[in-house]
């Protein structure tokens, strides 16, 4: 177990504290504040590990937790004075604010199933909190609103890995959950999911002709309109050894359904933007690479199994 204490100080940017306008954006313009303080960070850490290599378990679980002192947060306040340059602009400073803490909690086992790792159970389950704290204008007012944002996000996630002489097999199944409240918008409580199972399977035919599939579900629940998407992602690949296993012949293809998606979601003090960004889609590729690594005495190939870590499961080496 490892216990870990660390007391840091911010000062403010440049930006934060230089009393000029700044307004490059057309919708919001920013100013600094030369009585900003700097912030006092603390944080405190448990780590804790305990792996039995005879019967090939393991456990880990981490604490990470903090707190700020006069933490520099966001002051936004629409113009209303038809006689002001900005107004109908959202003019924004910045003040040191009291209330904000933070932490994050993991615990990730491995149970073997059958002997000699044939099959193990990966486990992990993950959770973040947040609690930020500004100062906007609520619906139809102008007058200053203390606003304190609690987010949440839990992460599970199960994954059975095989480890055959020819045949690999890992599949699971993960899910995050992520929740968003604003005392000054009650309202705009958010609640999003995402859900992806998973399979990965890879066999070695004769002549060391490998023949892999990766198939990922993702869906996306409670976001807005026209992003509660879900699609199916397959990559494949065949690949042939050559030169006593040191050289690889491969053809690939990503995305092998052309369904792949850019969706993200992020929730801060005052927004809550879906985003919809361009991915690499549906390609082909062809390689071949040589290894010049030896590790204990024996040549590296270009395909190789990782030993399952965490929840996360086995994890294929391609070079």
């Amino acid at each position: 177990m490892n216990i870990r204490y660390r007391g840091t100080t911010q000062q403010p940017t440049i930006n934060q504290i230089q009393p000029i306008l700044d307004n490059t954006n057309t919708q919001s313009v920013f100013v600094g504040n030369p009585e900003l303080k700097p912030q006092f960070n603390n944080n405190l850490s448990i780590n804790y590990n305990n792996f039995d290599f005879a019967k090939s378990r393991m456990f880990f679980a981490f604490l990470s937790l903090s707190q700020t002192f006069n933490a520099i947060g966001n002051s936004s306040q629409l113009v209303t004075d038809q006689n002001d340059v900005d107004y109908g602009k959202i003019r924004t400073t910045y003040v040191n604010v009291d209330g904000v803490y933070s932490g994050n909690a993991s615990i990730n086992m491995g149970l073997p199933i059958l002997p000699e790792r044939k099959l193990t159970l990966n486990a992990s389950l993950n959770g973040n909190y947040n609690r930020n704290v500004n100062f906007t204008t609520g619906n139809n007012s102008t007058e200053l609103l203390k606003n304190i944002t609690n987010s949440w996000s839990v992460t599970n996630r199960y994954n059975f890995v095989t480890n055959f002489d020819k045949f690999d097999l890992t599949g699971g199944i993960s899910g995050t959950y992520n929740r968003a409240t604003y005392s000054a918008q009650p309202n705009s409580t958010t609640n999003y999911y995402t859900l992806n199972p998973s399979f990965d399977i890879s066999y070695l035919f004769p002549g060391n002709i490998r023949l892999a599939v990766d198939l990922d579900y993702i869906k996306n629940t409670g976001r807005g309109e026209g992003y509660n998407t879900e699609y199916t992602l397959v990559n494949s690949y065949i690949s042939r050894q050559f030169f006593k296993n040191r050289g690889t012949f491969k053809i690939a293809v990503n995305d092998a359904f052309n369904q792949n998606q850019g969706i993200s979601r992020t929730a801060t003090n005052n927004t809550i933007t879906d985003l919809n960004y361009n991915v690499l889609k549906r390609y082909y590729m062809f390689s071949f690479t040589y290894s010049l690594t030896r590790i204990g005495g024996r040549n590296m190939s270009g395909d190789m199994q990782m030993p399952a870590q965490g929840g996360d499961g086995g994890r294929r080496m391609r070079m």
